[in-house]
Protein backbone atom coordinates (compact mmCIF):
# COMPACT_ATOMS: atom_id res chain seq x y z
CA UNK A 1 0.00 0.00 0.00
CA UNK A 2 2.94 2.32 0.87
CA UNK A 3 4.54 1.72 -2.88
CA UNK A 4 1.34 2.61 -4.60
CA UNK A 5 0.86 5.40 -1.92
CA UNK A 6 4.19 6.98 -2.89
CA UNK A 7 3.94 6.01 -6.44
CA UNK A 8 0.36 8.01 -6.83
CA UNK A 9 1.86 10.90 -4.82
CA UNK A 10 5.37 10.74 -7.26
CA UNK A 11 2.80 10.94 -10.14
CA UNK A 12 1.12 14.05 -8.78
CA UNK A 13 4.85 16.00 -7.85
CA UNK A 14 5.32 15.03 -11.95
CA UNK A 15 1.79 16.42 -13.02
CA UNK A 16 2.65 19.45 -11.08
CA UNK A 17 6.52 20.00 -11.90
CA UNK A 18 5.16 19.78 -15.46
CA UNK A 19 2.75 22.50 -15.08
CA UNK A 20 4.34 24.87 -13.67
CA UNK A 21 7.13 24.70 -16.42
CA UNK A 22 4.43 25.06 -18.88
CA UNK A 23 3.10 28.28 -17.19
CA UNK A 24 6.61 29.65 -16.87
CA UNK A 25 7.00 28.71 -20.64
CA UNK A 26 3.93 31.02 -21.33
CA UNK A 27 5.19 33.65 -19.38
CA UNK A 28 8.48 33.62 -21.08
CA UNK A 29 6.88 33.42 -24.43
CA UNK A 30 5.27 37.19 -23.96
CA UNK A 31 8.28 38.83 -22.82
CA UNK A 32 10.60 40.55 -25.13
CA UNK A 33 8.43 43.47 -27.12
CA UNK A 34 10.10 45.93 -30.10
CA UNK A 35 8.80 48.40 -26.92
CA UNK A 36 12.16 46.75 -25.21
CA UNK A 37 14.25 46.26 -27.79
CA UNK A 38 13.46 50.46 -28.69
CA UNK A 39 14.16 51.12 -25.03
CA UNK A 40 17.83 50.01 -26.22
CA UNK A 41 18.40 52.21 -29.02
CA UNK A 42 17.70 55.29 -30.44
CA UNK A 43 15.25 55.70 -33.05
CA UNK A 44 12.54 58.13 -34.16
CA UNK A 45 10.13 55.78 -35.38
CA UNK A 46 6.82 54.39 -33.58
CA UNK A 47 6.92 51.46 -31.11
CA UNK A 48 5.42 48.27 -32.15
CA UNK A 49 2.95 45.62 -30.54
CA UNK A 50 4.60 42.21 -30.61
CA UNK A 51 2.58 39.42 -32.12
CA UNK A 52 1.84 36.58 -29.39
CA UNK A 53 3.76 33.16 -29.64
CA UNK A 54 3.51 31.42 -33.19
CA UNK A 55 0.98 33.64 -34.76
CA UNK A 56 1.98 35.97 -37.57
CA UNK A 57 0.31 39.17 -38.81
CA UNK A 58 -2.25 40.31 -39.97
CA UNK A 59 -4.20 38.00 -37.46
CA UNK A 60 -2.94 40.42 -34.21
CA UNK A 61 0.24 42.22 -33.05
CA UNK A 62 3.04 43.31 -35.33
CA UNK A 63 1.42 44.74 -37.97
CA UNK A 64 -1.28 47.12 -36.24
CA UNK A 65 -1.06 50.28 -36.25
CA UNK A 66 -0.57 52.90 -32.99
CA UNK A 67 -3.08 55.47 -32.96
CA UNK A 68 -1.99 58.52 -34.57
CA UNK A 69 -0.31 56.63 -37.30
CA UNK A 70 -0.21 58.01 -40.55
CA UNK A 71 -0.39 54.10 -42.18
CA UNK A 72 3.36 53.07 -42.53
CA UNK A 73 4.39 50.07 -41.19
CA UNK A 74 5.68 50.80 -37.37
CA UNK A 75 8.96 49.50 -37.44
CA UNK A 76 12.61 49.67 -35.27
CA UNK A 77 16.31 49.75 -36.01
CA UNK A 78 18.03 46.42 -36.02
CA UNK A 79 20.59 47.07 -32.96
CA UNK A 80 23.81 46.62 -34.26
CA UNK A 81 24.82 43.57 -32.38
CA UNK A 82 28.25 41.49 -32.42
CA UNK A 83 28.27 37.97 -32.75
CA UNK A 84 30.88 35.09 -34.23
CA UNK A 85 31.16 33.44 -37.43
CA UNK A 86 32.26 29.62 -37.64
CA UNK A 87 36.68 31.12 -37.40
CA UNK A 88 35.80 33.07 -34.32
CA UNK A 89 35.88 36.64 -36.52
CA UNK A 90 33.34 39.08 -34.92
CA UNK A 91 30.34 39.83 -37.50
CA UNK A 92 28.13 42.91 -37.04
CA UNK A 93 24.85 42.92 -37.81
CA UNK A 94 24.54 46.20 -39.96
CA UNK A 95 26.61 43.76 -42.61
CA UNK A 96 23.47 42.01 -43.90
CA UNK A 97 21.51 45.19 -45.18
CA UNK A 98 21.36 45.72 -48.11
CA UNK A 99 18.52 42.06 -48.51
CA UNK A 100 15.73 41.03 -46.30
CA UNK A 101 16.65 39.00 -43.37
CA UNK A 102 15.33 36.75 -41.27
CA UNK A 103 16.90 35.92 -38.02
CA UNK A 104 16.47 32.89 -35.78
CA UNK A 105 17.98 32.66 -32.45
CA UNK A 106 17.76 29.11 -31.19
CA UNK A 107 19.84 26.17 -29.31
CA UNK A 108 20.67 23.04 -29.22
CA UNK A 109 18.70 22.24 -25.93
CA UNK A 110 15.20 23.75 -26.91
CA UNK A 111 13.21 21.50 -28.04
CA UNK A 112 10.78 23.84 -30.68
CA UNK A 113 14.27 25.20 -31.57
CA UNK A 114 15.08 22.10 -33.08
CA UNK A 115 11.46 21.27 -34.22
CA UNK A 116 11.74 24.54 -36.69
CA UNK A 117 15.38 23.67 -37.48
CA UNK A 118 14.92 21.70 -40.83
CA UNK A 119 12.11 24.28 -42.15
CA UNK A 120 14.98 27.16 -41.86
CA UNK A 121 17.22 24.87 -43.43
CA UNK A 122 15.11 24.09 -46.74
CA UNK A 123 14.09 28.22 -46.91
CA UNK A 124 18.04 28.68 -46.41
CA UNK A 125 18.55 26.90 -49.19
CA UNK A 126 15.75 28.42 -51.31
CA UNK A 127 16.67 31.88 -50.43
CA UNK A 128 18.19 33.06 -53.47
CA UNK A 129 18.81 36.79 -53.99
CA UNK A 130 15.25 37.51 -52.37
CA UNK A 131 16.39 37.13 -48.49
CA UNK A 132 18.74 35.66 -46.02
CA UNK A 133 18.69 33.54 -43.16
CA UNK A 134 20.78 34.27 -40.56
CA UNK A 135 20.99 31.86 -37.32
CA UNK A 136 22.41 33.00 -34.35
CA UNK A 137 23.00 30.52 -31.67
CA UNK A 138 22.29 31.99 -28.05
CA UNK A 139 25.29 30.21 -25.65
CA UNK A 140 25.87 30.38 -21.81
CA UNK A 141 23.71 28.53 -19.33
CA UNK A 142 23.47 24.64 -21.11
CA UNK A 143 24.81 25.44 -24.54
CA UNK A 144 28.17 25.53 -25.70
CA UNK A 145 29.54 25.92 -28.81
CA UNK A 146 30.33 21.95 -29.37
CA UNK A 147 26.82 21.33 -28.02
CA UNK A 148 25.76 23.55 -31.15
CA UNK A 149 27.98 22.12 -33.44
CA UNK A 150 27.20 18.65 -32.68
CA UNK A 151 23.42 19.03 -33.06
CA UNK A 152 23.73 20.64 -36.45
CA UNK A 153 25.84 17.65 -37.54
CA UNK A 154 24.49 14.91 -36.19
CA UNK A 155 21.10 16.41 -38.12
CA UNK A 156 22.54 17.17 -41.31
CA UNK A 157 21.81 20.54 -40.72
CA UNK A 158 23.64 23.57 -43.07
CA UNK A 159 23.31 26.91 -43.17
CA UNK A 160 25.12 29.88 -45.18
CA UNK A 161 25.17 31.72 -42.24
CA UNK A 162 25.32 30.23 -39.01
CA UNK A 163 26.71 32.75 -35.96
CA UNK A 164 27.60 32.40 -32.17
CA UNK A 165 25.71 35.07 -29.87
CA UNK A 166 29.55 34.04 -27.29
CA UNK A 167 28.92 37.22 -25.17
CA UNK A 168 25.43 37.37 -25.13
CA UNK A 169 25.52 40.87 -26.86
CA UNK A 170 22.74 40.02 -29.34
CA UNK A 171 20.37 38.23 -26.76
CA UNK A 172 20.90 41.24 -24.82
CA UNK A 173 20.38 44.36 -27.36
CA UNK A 174 17.50 41.91 -28.69
CA UNK A 175 15.51 41.83 -25.72
CA UNK A 176 15.50 37.64 -26.09
CA UNK A 177 13.56 36.23 -22.78
CA UNK A 178 12.62 33.20 -24.94
CA UNK A 179 13.69 31.21 -28.10
CA UNK A 180 12.90 30.34 -30.26
CA UNK A 181 12.96 33.71 -31.46
CA UNK A 182 12.75 35.15 -35.11
CA UNK A 183 13.45 38.67 -36.26
CA UNK A 184 12.19 40.04 -39.42
CA UNK A 185 14.29 42.94 -40.75
CA UNK A 186 13.88 44.69 -44.16
CA UNK A 187 17.29 45.87 -46.51
CA UNK A 188 17.35 49.26 -44.48
CA UNK A 189 17.87 46.98 -40.95
CA UNK A 190 14.33 47.99 -39.44
CA UNK A 191 13.04 45.08 -37.84
CA UNK A 192 8.87 44.48 -39.08
CA UNK A 193 8.44 41.53 -36.77
CA UNK A 194 10.02 40.30 -33.48
CA UNK A 195 8.00 37.00 -32.95
CA UNK A 196 8.68 34.42 -30.16
CA UNK A 197 7.83 30.79 -30.37
CA UNK A 198 8.10 28.22 -33.61
CA UNK A 199 6.95 28.92 -36.58
CA UNK A 200 6.33 26.61 -39.56
CA UNK A 201 7.81 27.37 -42.97
CA UNK A 202 4.04 28.79 -44.22
CA UNK A 203 4.18 31.27 -41.22
CA UNK A 204 8.14 32.33 -41.83
CA UNK A 205 6.91 33.00 -45.71
CA UNK A 206 3.89 35.32 -44.68
CA UNK A 207 6.18 37.07 -42.21
CA UNK A 208 8.57 37.46 -45.47
CA UNK A 209 5.89 38.84 -46.89
CA UNK A 210 5.62 42.02 -44.65
CA UNK A 211 9.10 43.25 -45.61
CA UNK A 212 8.17 43.99 -49.40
Amino acid sequence: MNKQIKSILAIIVFIAILGGLKLVYDANVKKGTLEGVAGNITTSGPNVTQPSAATIPPATGASTQPTGSTGERPTVMLPDATVYDAQGNTVKLSSFRGKKTIINAWASWCGPCKAEMPDFAELDREAGDDYQIVMVNIQGGLETRENADRFLKDNNLEFTTMLYDEDMDFAQMLEISSIPTTIFVDEEGQIHIYQQGMLKKSQVLEGLSYLE
